[in-house]
């Protein structure tokens, strides 16, 4: 009877032939890869912060400027005498040179008082024949259809205005937006309290 032996043998050599330098050129090509899409995100991370960090002083000047046009009216609320302001009556906006809407570059297209006094003061009132009922009691709307033009003072809307300019970072300028400043503006309107209080 005949015996087989069968012998395994291991051994932990690296073959010096074979895909060894094609293994060591695809792990380059990874690596170089991989580091070019870190680069990338870096610098997609830091417009990100950028733009985070400069809409954060913007907003905070905004309300910068709010506070102090808002002061500015408060200043005069409780005055005997004021000079009301003769506000535009706006009809819609044109978008200006740039073309696009809500920029700098935005015109308001104004409407005239007449075309106010048409569509809306005469609307106050379901029938004409109402005016004379209207007419017996003071009231608002009565001293607007007498003179459309006067609306701030018949409502004694008083009108306040701050501005400020800051300068833009430059990182900011270059990633973002291609302006050296911004020029923030704020506009509000109060009623004027002297008498009420």
């Amino acid at each position: 009877m005949s015996t087989y032996h069968t012998i395994i043998s291991t051994t932990n050599d690296t073959p010096t032939h074979g895909n060894r330098n094609g293994l060591q050129t695809a792990s380059c090509n990874r690596s170089g890869q991989a580091l070019i899409e870190v680069c990338v995100c870096m610098i997609g991370i830091v417009g990100i912060l950028l733009a985070m960090l400069e809409l954060t002083r913007i907003s905070m000047l905004h309300t910068t400027t709010m506070m102090e046009a808002r002061a500015n009216v408060a200043a005069i609320m409780q005055s005997e005498t004021v000079l009301f302001p003769t506000p535009q009556f706006l009809h819609t906006w044109d978008e200006g040179s740039d073309g696009k809407r809500y920029t700098a570059h935005d015109v308001p297209v104004t409407a005239s008082s007449a075309s106010f006094y048409d569509t809306t003061v005469t609307k106050s009132v379901g029938d004409p024949s109402d005016w004379n009922i209207l007419h017996r009691i003071p009231n608002r709307i009565v001293t607007l259809r007498n003179s459309p033009i006067m609306i701030a003072a018949c409502f004694g809307l008083l009108r306040g205005r701050a501005s400020a300019t800051t300068d833009l970072l430059p990182g900011f300028q270059r990633l973002v937006y291609r302006e050296s400043s911004l020029n923030i503006e704020s506009e509000v309107w109060m009623t004027w309290t002297k008498g009420i209080y």
